[in-house]
């Protein structure tokens, strides 16, 4: 009996003393290393129309108080998310902030996530100190009005898993400082002034599922390298100065859906496997890539404004070099194709009665080219459909042609 006492008296000491712990460790304060640097943070914003900072006070404890702040069990903190465009149940609110990046903010040495995405008037240059943040796994520094180069020490944050500077004024060449980030599977640096080339060390990026590189000044040619990034769901490398040809390598990226090169400067043969693609206002020599047919989950293809300098009578760009409808046949799930925009290139021939197995287009535009023959019914119930600026009939007229034609000639051979 006194043997079952002491059990039951060492199980509750256990269980209170267990209890004290998560008691203590739920109403852990704020770290006073971390209350400094956020408020060193806010003595930078010299203004807060919306109020983003108004509860970032010395009167009040910043884990549970401040908004916009979180932290772990033992007070530092883990989340800092002061975003300029932010929604509620019933509200969207629009707002801004003026101001510098505070280096202080590098003496979160827990910080997992920095997001200040949306604010405008975020300005000066990201502080190299910011690389010091090891455990960051997602940064946010968006659609602000940041300058200067992205910090050589970013490389440090081998954690890091999102990186958006999307939209703010960086300078500089295209980083080479991203080979050491495995982790990462998000890369935007769209619409900013980055300039030089693409570096061979993209290929380090092996997590990588979307980069977006777009609206820069980029120049030179893509990388082979870039088709090592196997897991690539999503490249966008619109809108700059690329030259060259488009790398074969590009076509190991399976899982590639969206591929935009347009508004480049691309020269040369265009790849034989690419299956998702925006090319549009470009200089590209060659064909249409036969090999388009062969994936099955193209959604909207776009080659509008393709240059064929290479053949002055654009026979190489063909219908069946462009789908494969003949060689791949039923291998294909043809279905999945909904858009496809062919406009404004010198496309001839024919429509072939192959394009039937289309049957989930909603839109279908041919206008402006070359094409002659008739409209495939199937085609012309499509409700997006053009085929203005071309020598195309009905398919019903089409019988009437060759009746009159064949009357035409017995009449002159008579």
């Amino acid at each position: 009996m006194e043997a079952f006492s002491n059990t039951a008296s060492l199980f509750l000491f256990i269980f209170l003393f267990l209890s004290f712990l998560s008691s203590s460790s739920s109403n852990a304060t704020c770290n006073p290393i971390d209350r400094a640097a956020l408020l060193h943070f806010k003595s930078k914003i010299t203004h807060d129309p919306s109020n983003l900072l108004r509860t970032w006070n010395y009167s009040t404890d910043c884990c549970t108080k401040w908004e916009g702040v979180a932290c772990n069990s033992v007070g530092r903190v883990v989340n800092v998310s002061r975003l300029g465009l932010f929604s509620g149940d019933d509200f969207i609110t629009d707002t801004s902030m003026t101001g510098t990046l505070s280096s202080s903010l590098a003496n979160l040495s827990s910080l997992q996530i920095l997001n200040l995405s949306n604010l405008k008037d975020l300005s000066g240059p990201i502080p190299p100190q910011l690389g010091s943040l090891i455990n960051l796994t997602h940064l946010y520094l968006d659609s602000n009005a940041l300058t200067g180069q992205i910090p050589s020490t970013f490389q440090n944050l081998i954690h890091l898993e999102k990186l958006r500077l999307n939209s703010d004024r960086l300078l500089g060449v295209t980083p080479s400082i991203f080979q050491s980030l495995a982790s990462l599977s998000e890369l935007g640096l769209s619409r900013n002034s980055l300039s030089s080339n693409i570096p061979e060390t993209i290929g380090g990026l092996v997590s990588l599922d979307k980069l977006d590189l777009s609206a820069n000044k980029i120049i030179r040619n893509i990388p082979s390298a870039i088709g090592e990034l196997n897991k690539l769901t999503s490249l966008d490398l619109s809108n700059n100065q690329i030259t060259g040809s488009i790398p074969p390598s590009i076509g190991r990226l399976s899982k590639l859906n969206t591929l935009d090169l347009s508004q480049n400067n691309h020269i040369g043969n265009s790849p034989t496997s690419i299956a998702y693609f925006k090319i549009s206002e470009n200089s590209l020599t060659g064909g249409i890539p036969p090999s388009i047919g062969q994936l099955t989950t193209i959604q909207r293809p776009f080659v509008s404004h393709w240059v064929n300098g290479s053949q002055s009578t654009y026979r190489g760009i063909s219908w069946r070099g462009l789908l494969r409808f003949d060689d791949v046949g039923d291998r294909v799930a043809m279905d999945s194709i909904k858009h496809l925009v062919l406009s404004h290139n010198q496309i001839g021939g024919r429509i072939p009665e192959s394009v039937m197995k289309l049957k989930n287009l909603v839109q279908f535009d041919v206008s402006e080219n070359r094409l002659s023959g008739c409209i495939p019914e199937h085609i012309v119930s499509i409700p997006a459909a053009n085929f203005r600026g071309n020598q195309l009939i009905m398919g019903w007229v089409e019988p009437l042609f060759l009746l009159a034609n064949t009357l035409a000639r017995k009449i002159e051979n008579d």
